[in-house]
């Protein structure tokens, strides 16, 4: 099986047709291994320096057909233990909730794929590590790579990364809501009975479109929201905005983004960006207006989405990475996501576990006073 190397921008514009192929067979595919996704990522996150396309296309030996695709860039980096060189996926900690190696799933072997991309992506002296987050537990590619790297000379570790609440949708809308606990169930009637007599609360989505009305309004929501909460927003950066405008009027991923707003008497008071597919209904970035107090806006909001998904016979729906609190109200199965660390060298490990405990350390220092937290942040991004 011959492996190839994509690092040119214009070899990764002609690989869109295998690559919409490769995405196409498997229902299964999450929309951050799509090719538009990658693209438009790449065109907004993407650094402009000390960053490279490092995308690995397996070939079949018999008619060199397409079977595999690793989608990865290489970022070399600096911090006060030296220089380092990074091979991760596309999407890497900014955006992507899923990443995977893309495989045909009408292969005979994909664990013959798999094991060739990873040796392809240890092969040479110009790499530190390969950090590969957030494989889903519902696919094998974790464990065939765990398979290849056993009867390899490479230290590596396999961590959980993430635990992604979801629900399994095999009910009806009624017995899906007497599953909820009374608690939940009294939240959204009490919250209902809080909006106005004779109101009209109804819920509407949006893709595929020019105007950026809505968007804007997820936009100003959440910077509003997160003015009282630890951390900023994330669209303090106005890569984000234009990143999701770029999803919504995609050709491929329009067709899955959904934005939907729901609107008391007219009025938009919610909206949620997410993904929907056959297989399953992604809920990504929430947030609704802050001046409705008393009222769970979020939840009423969530429940027509939970409701419209059981109306389209979709069999998932996925609160994707984070276990928190209120995802876990709701959901009644979830799936674990898988880290796999690759190092070229024992003392990279040595130096990844000295960084890991320097940073442990100083964490709770940054809770003692503003002034701390302004030092950890710094010092954080010095050991990165």
């Amino acid at each position: 099986m011959e492996v190839r190397l994509i690092s040119d921008w214009n070899k990764f514009l002609e690989l869109k047709p295998d690559w919409d192929r490769l995405f196409g067979d498997n229902d299964y595919n999450s929309v951050f291994l799509s090719w538009d996704w990658c693209k438009c990522w790449l065109e907004h996150f993407m650094p402009k320096s000390g960053t490279d396309l490092f995308i690995l296309v397996a070939m079949s030996s018999n008619n060199k057909n397409v079977v595999g695709i690793a989608p990865l860039i290489k970022t070399r980096a600096s911090n006060l233990f030296g220089r380092s060189i990074t091979i991760q996926f596309i999407g890497h900690d900014i955006a992507a909730d899923y990443m995977d190696f893309l495989i045909d799933p009408e292969s005979d072997d994909s664990h013959k794929i798999i094991a060739s991309l990873v040796n392809e992506s240890t092969k040479g002296n110009d790499w530190t590590k390969i950090d590969l987050m957030r494989f889903e537990g519902l696919k094998n590619t974790k464990d065939s790579i765990k398979s290849h790297l056993e009867n390899q000379k490479f230290p590596y570790q396999i961590s959980l990364d993430s635990i992604s609440p979801q629900i399994l949708l095999n009910l009806s809308k009624n017995e899906y809501l007497m599953s909820l606990s009374k608690g939940l169930r009294q939240d959204l009637r009490t919250s209902q009975n809080k909006l106005p007599s004779e109101s009209i609360l109804e819920m509407t989505s949006y893709s595929c479109f020019k105007d950026i009305y809505y968007l804007d309004k997820l936009v100003g929501f959440h910077k509003d929201r997160q003015k009282d909460k630890v951390g900023t927003s994330i669209f303090r950066d106005s890569k984000w905005k234009n990143f999701l405008n770029g999803l919504l009027n995609s050709k491929q991923t329009g067709l899955f983004s959904d934005l939907s707003v729901l609107k008391l008497d007219g009025k938009i008071i919610s909206t949620v960006f997410g993904f929907r597919t056959k297989s399953r209904f992604l809920y990504w970035i929430p947030s609704f207006d802050t001046s409705y107090h008393g009222i769970s806006i979020g939840k009423l909001h969530l429940h027509k989405l939970i409701d419209r998904t059981i109306d389209e016979n979709i069999p998932l729906f996925d609160f994707m990475i984070g276990d928190e609190d209120y995802k876990r109200r709701w959901s009644n199965t979830s799936t674990e996501n898988w880290r796999i660390l690759i190092y070229r060298e024992k003392k990279n490990y040595i130096k990844e576990e000295l960084i890991s405990r320097t940073k442990n350390k100083l964490i709770p220092l940054k809770q003692r006073s503003k002034t701390m937290n302004l030092i950890w942040l710094r010092l954080s991004k010095l050991i990165k």
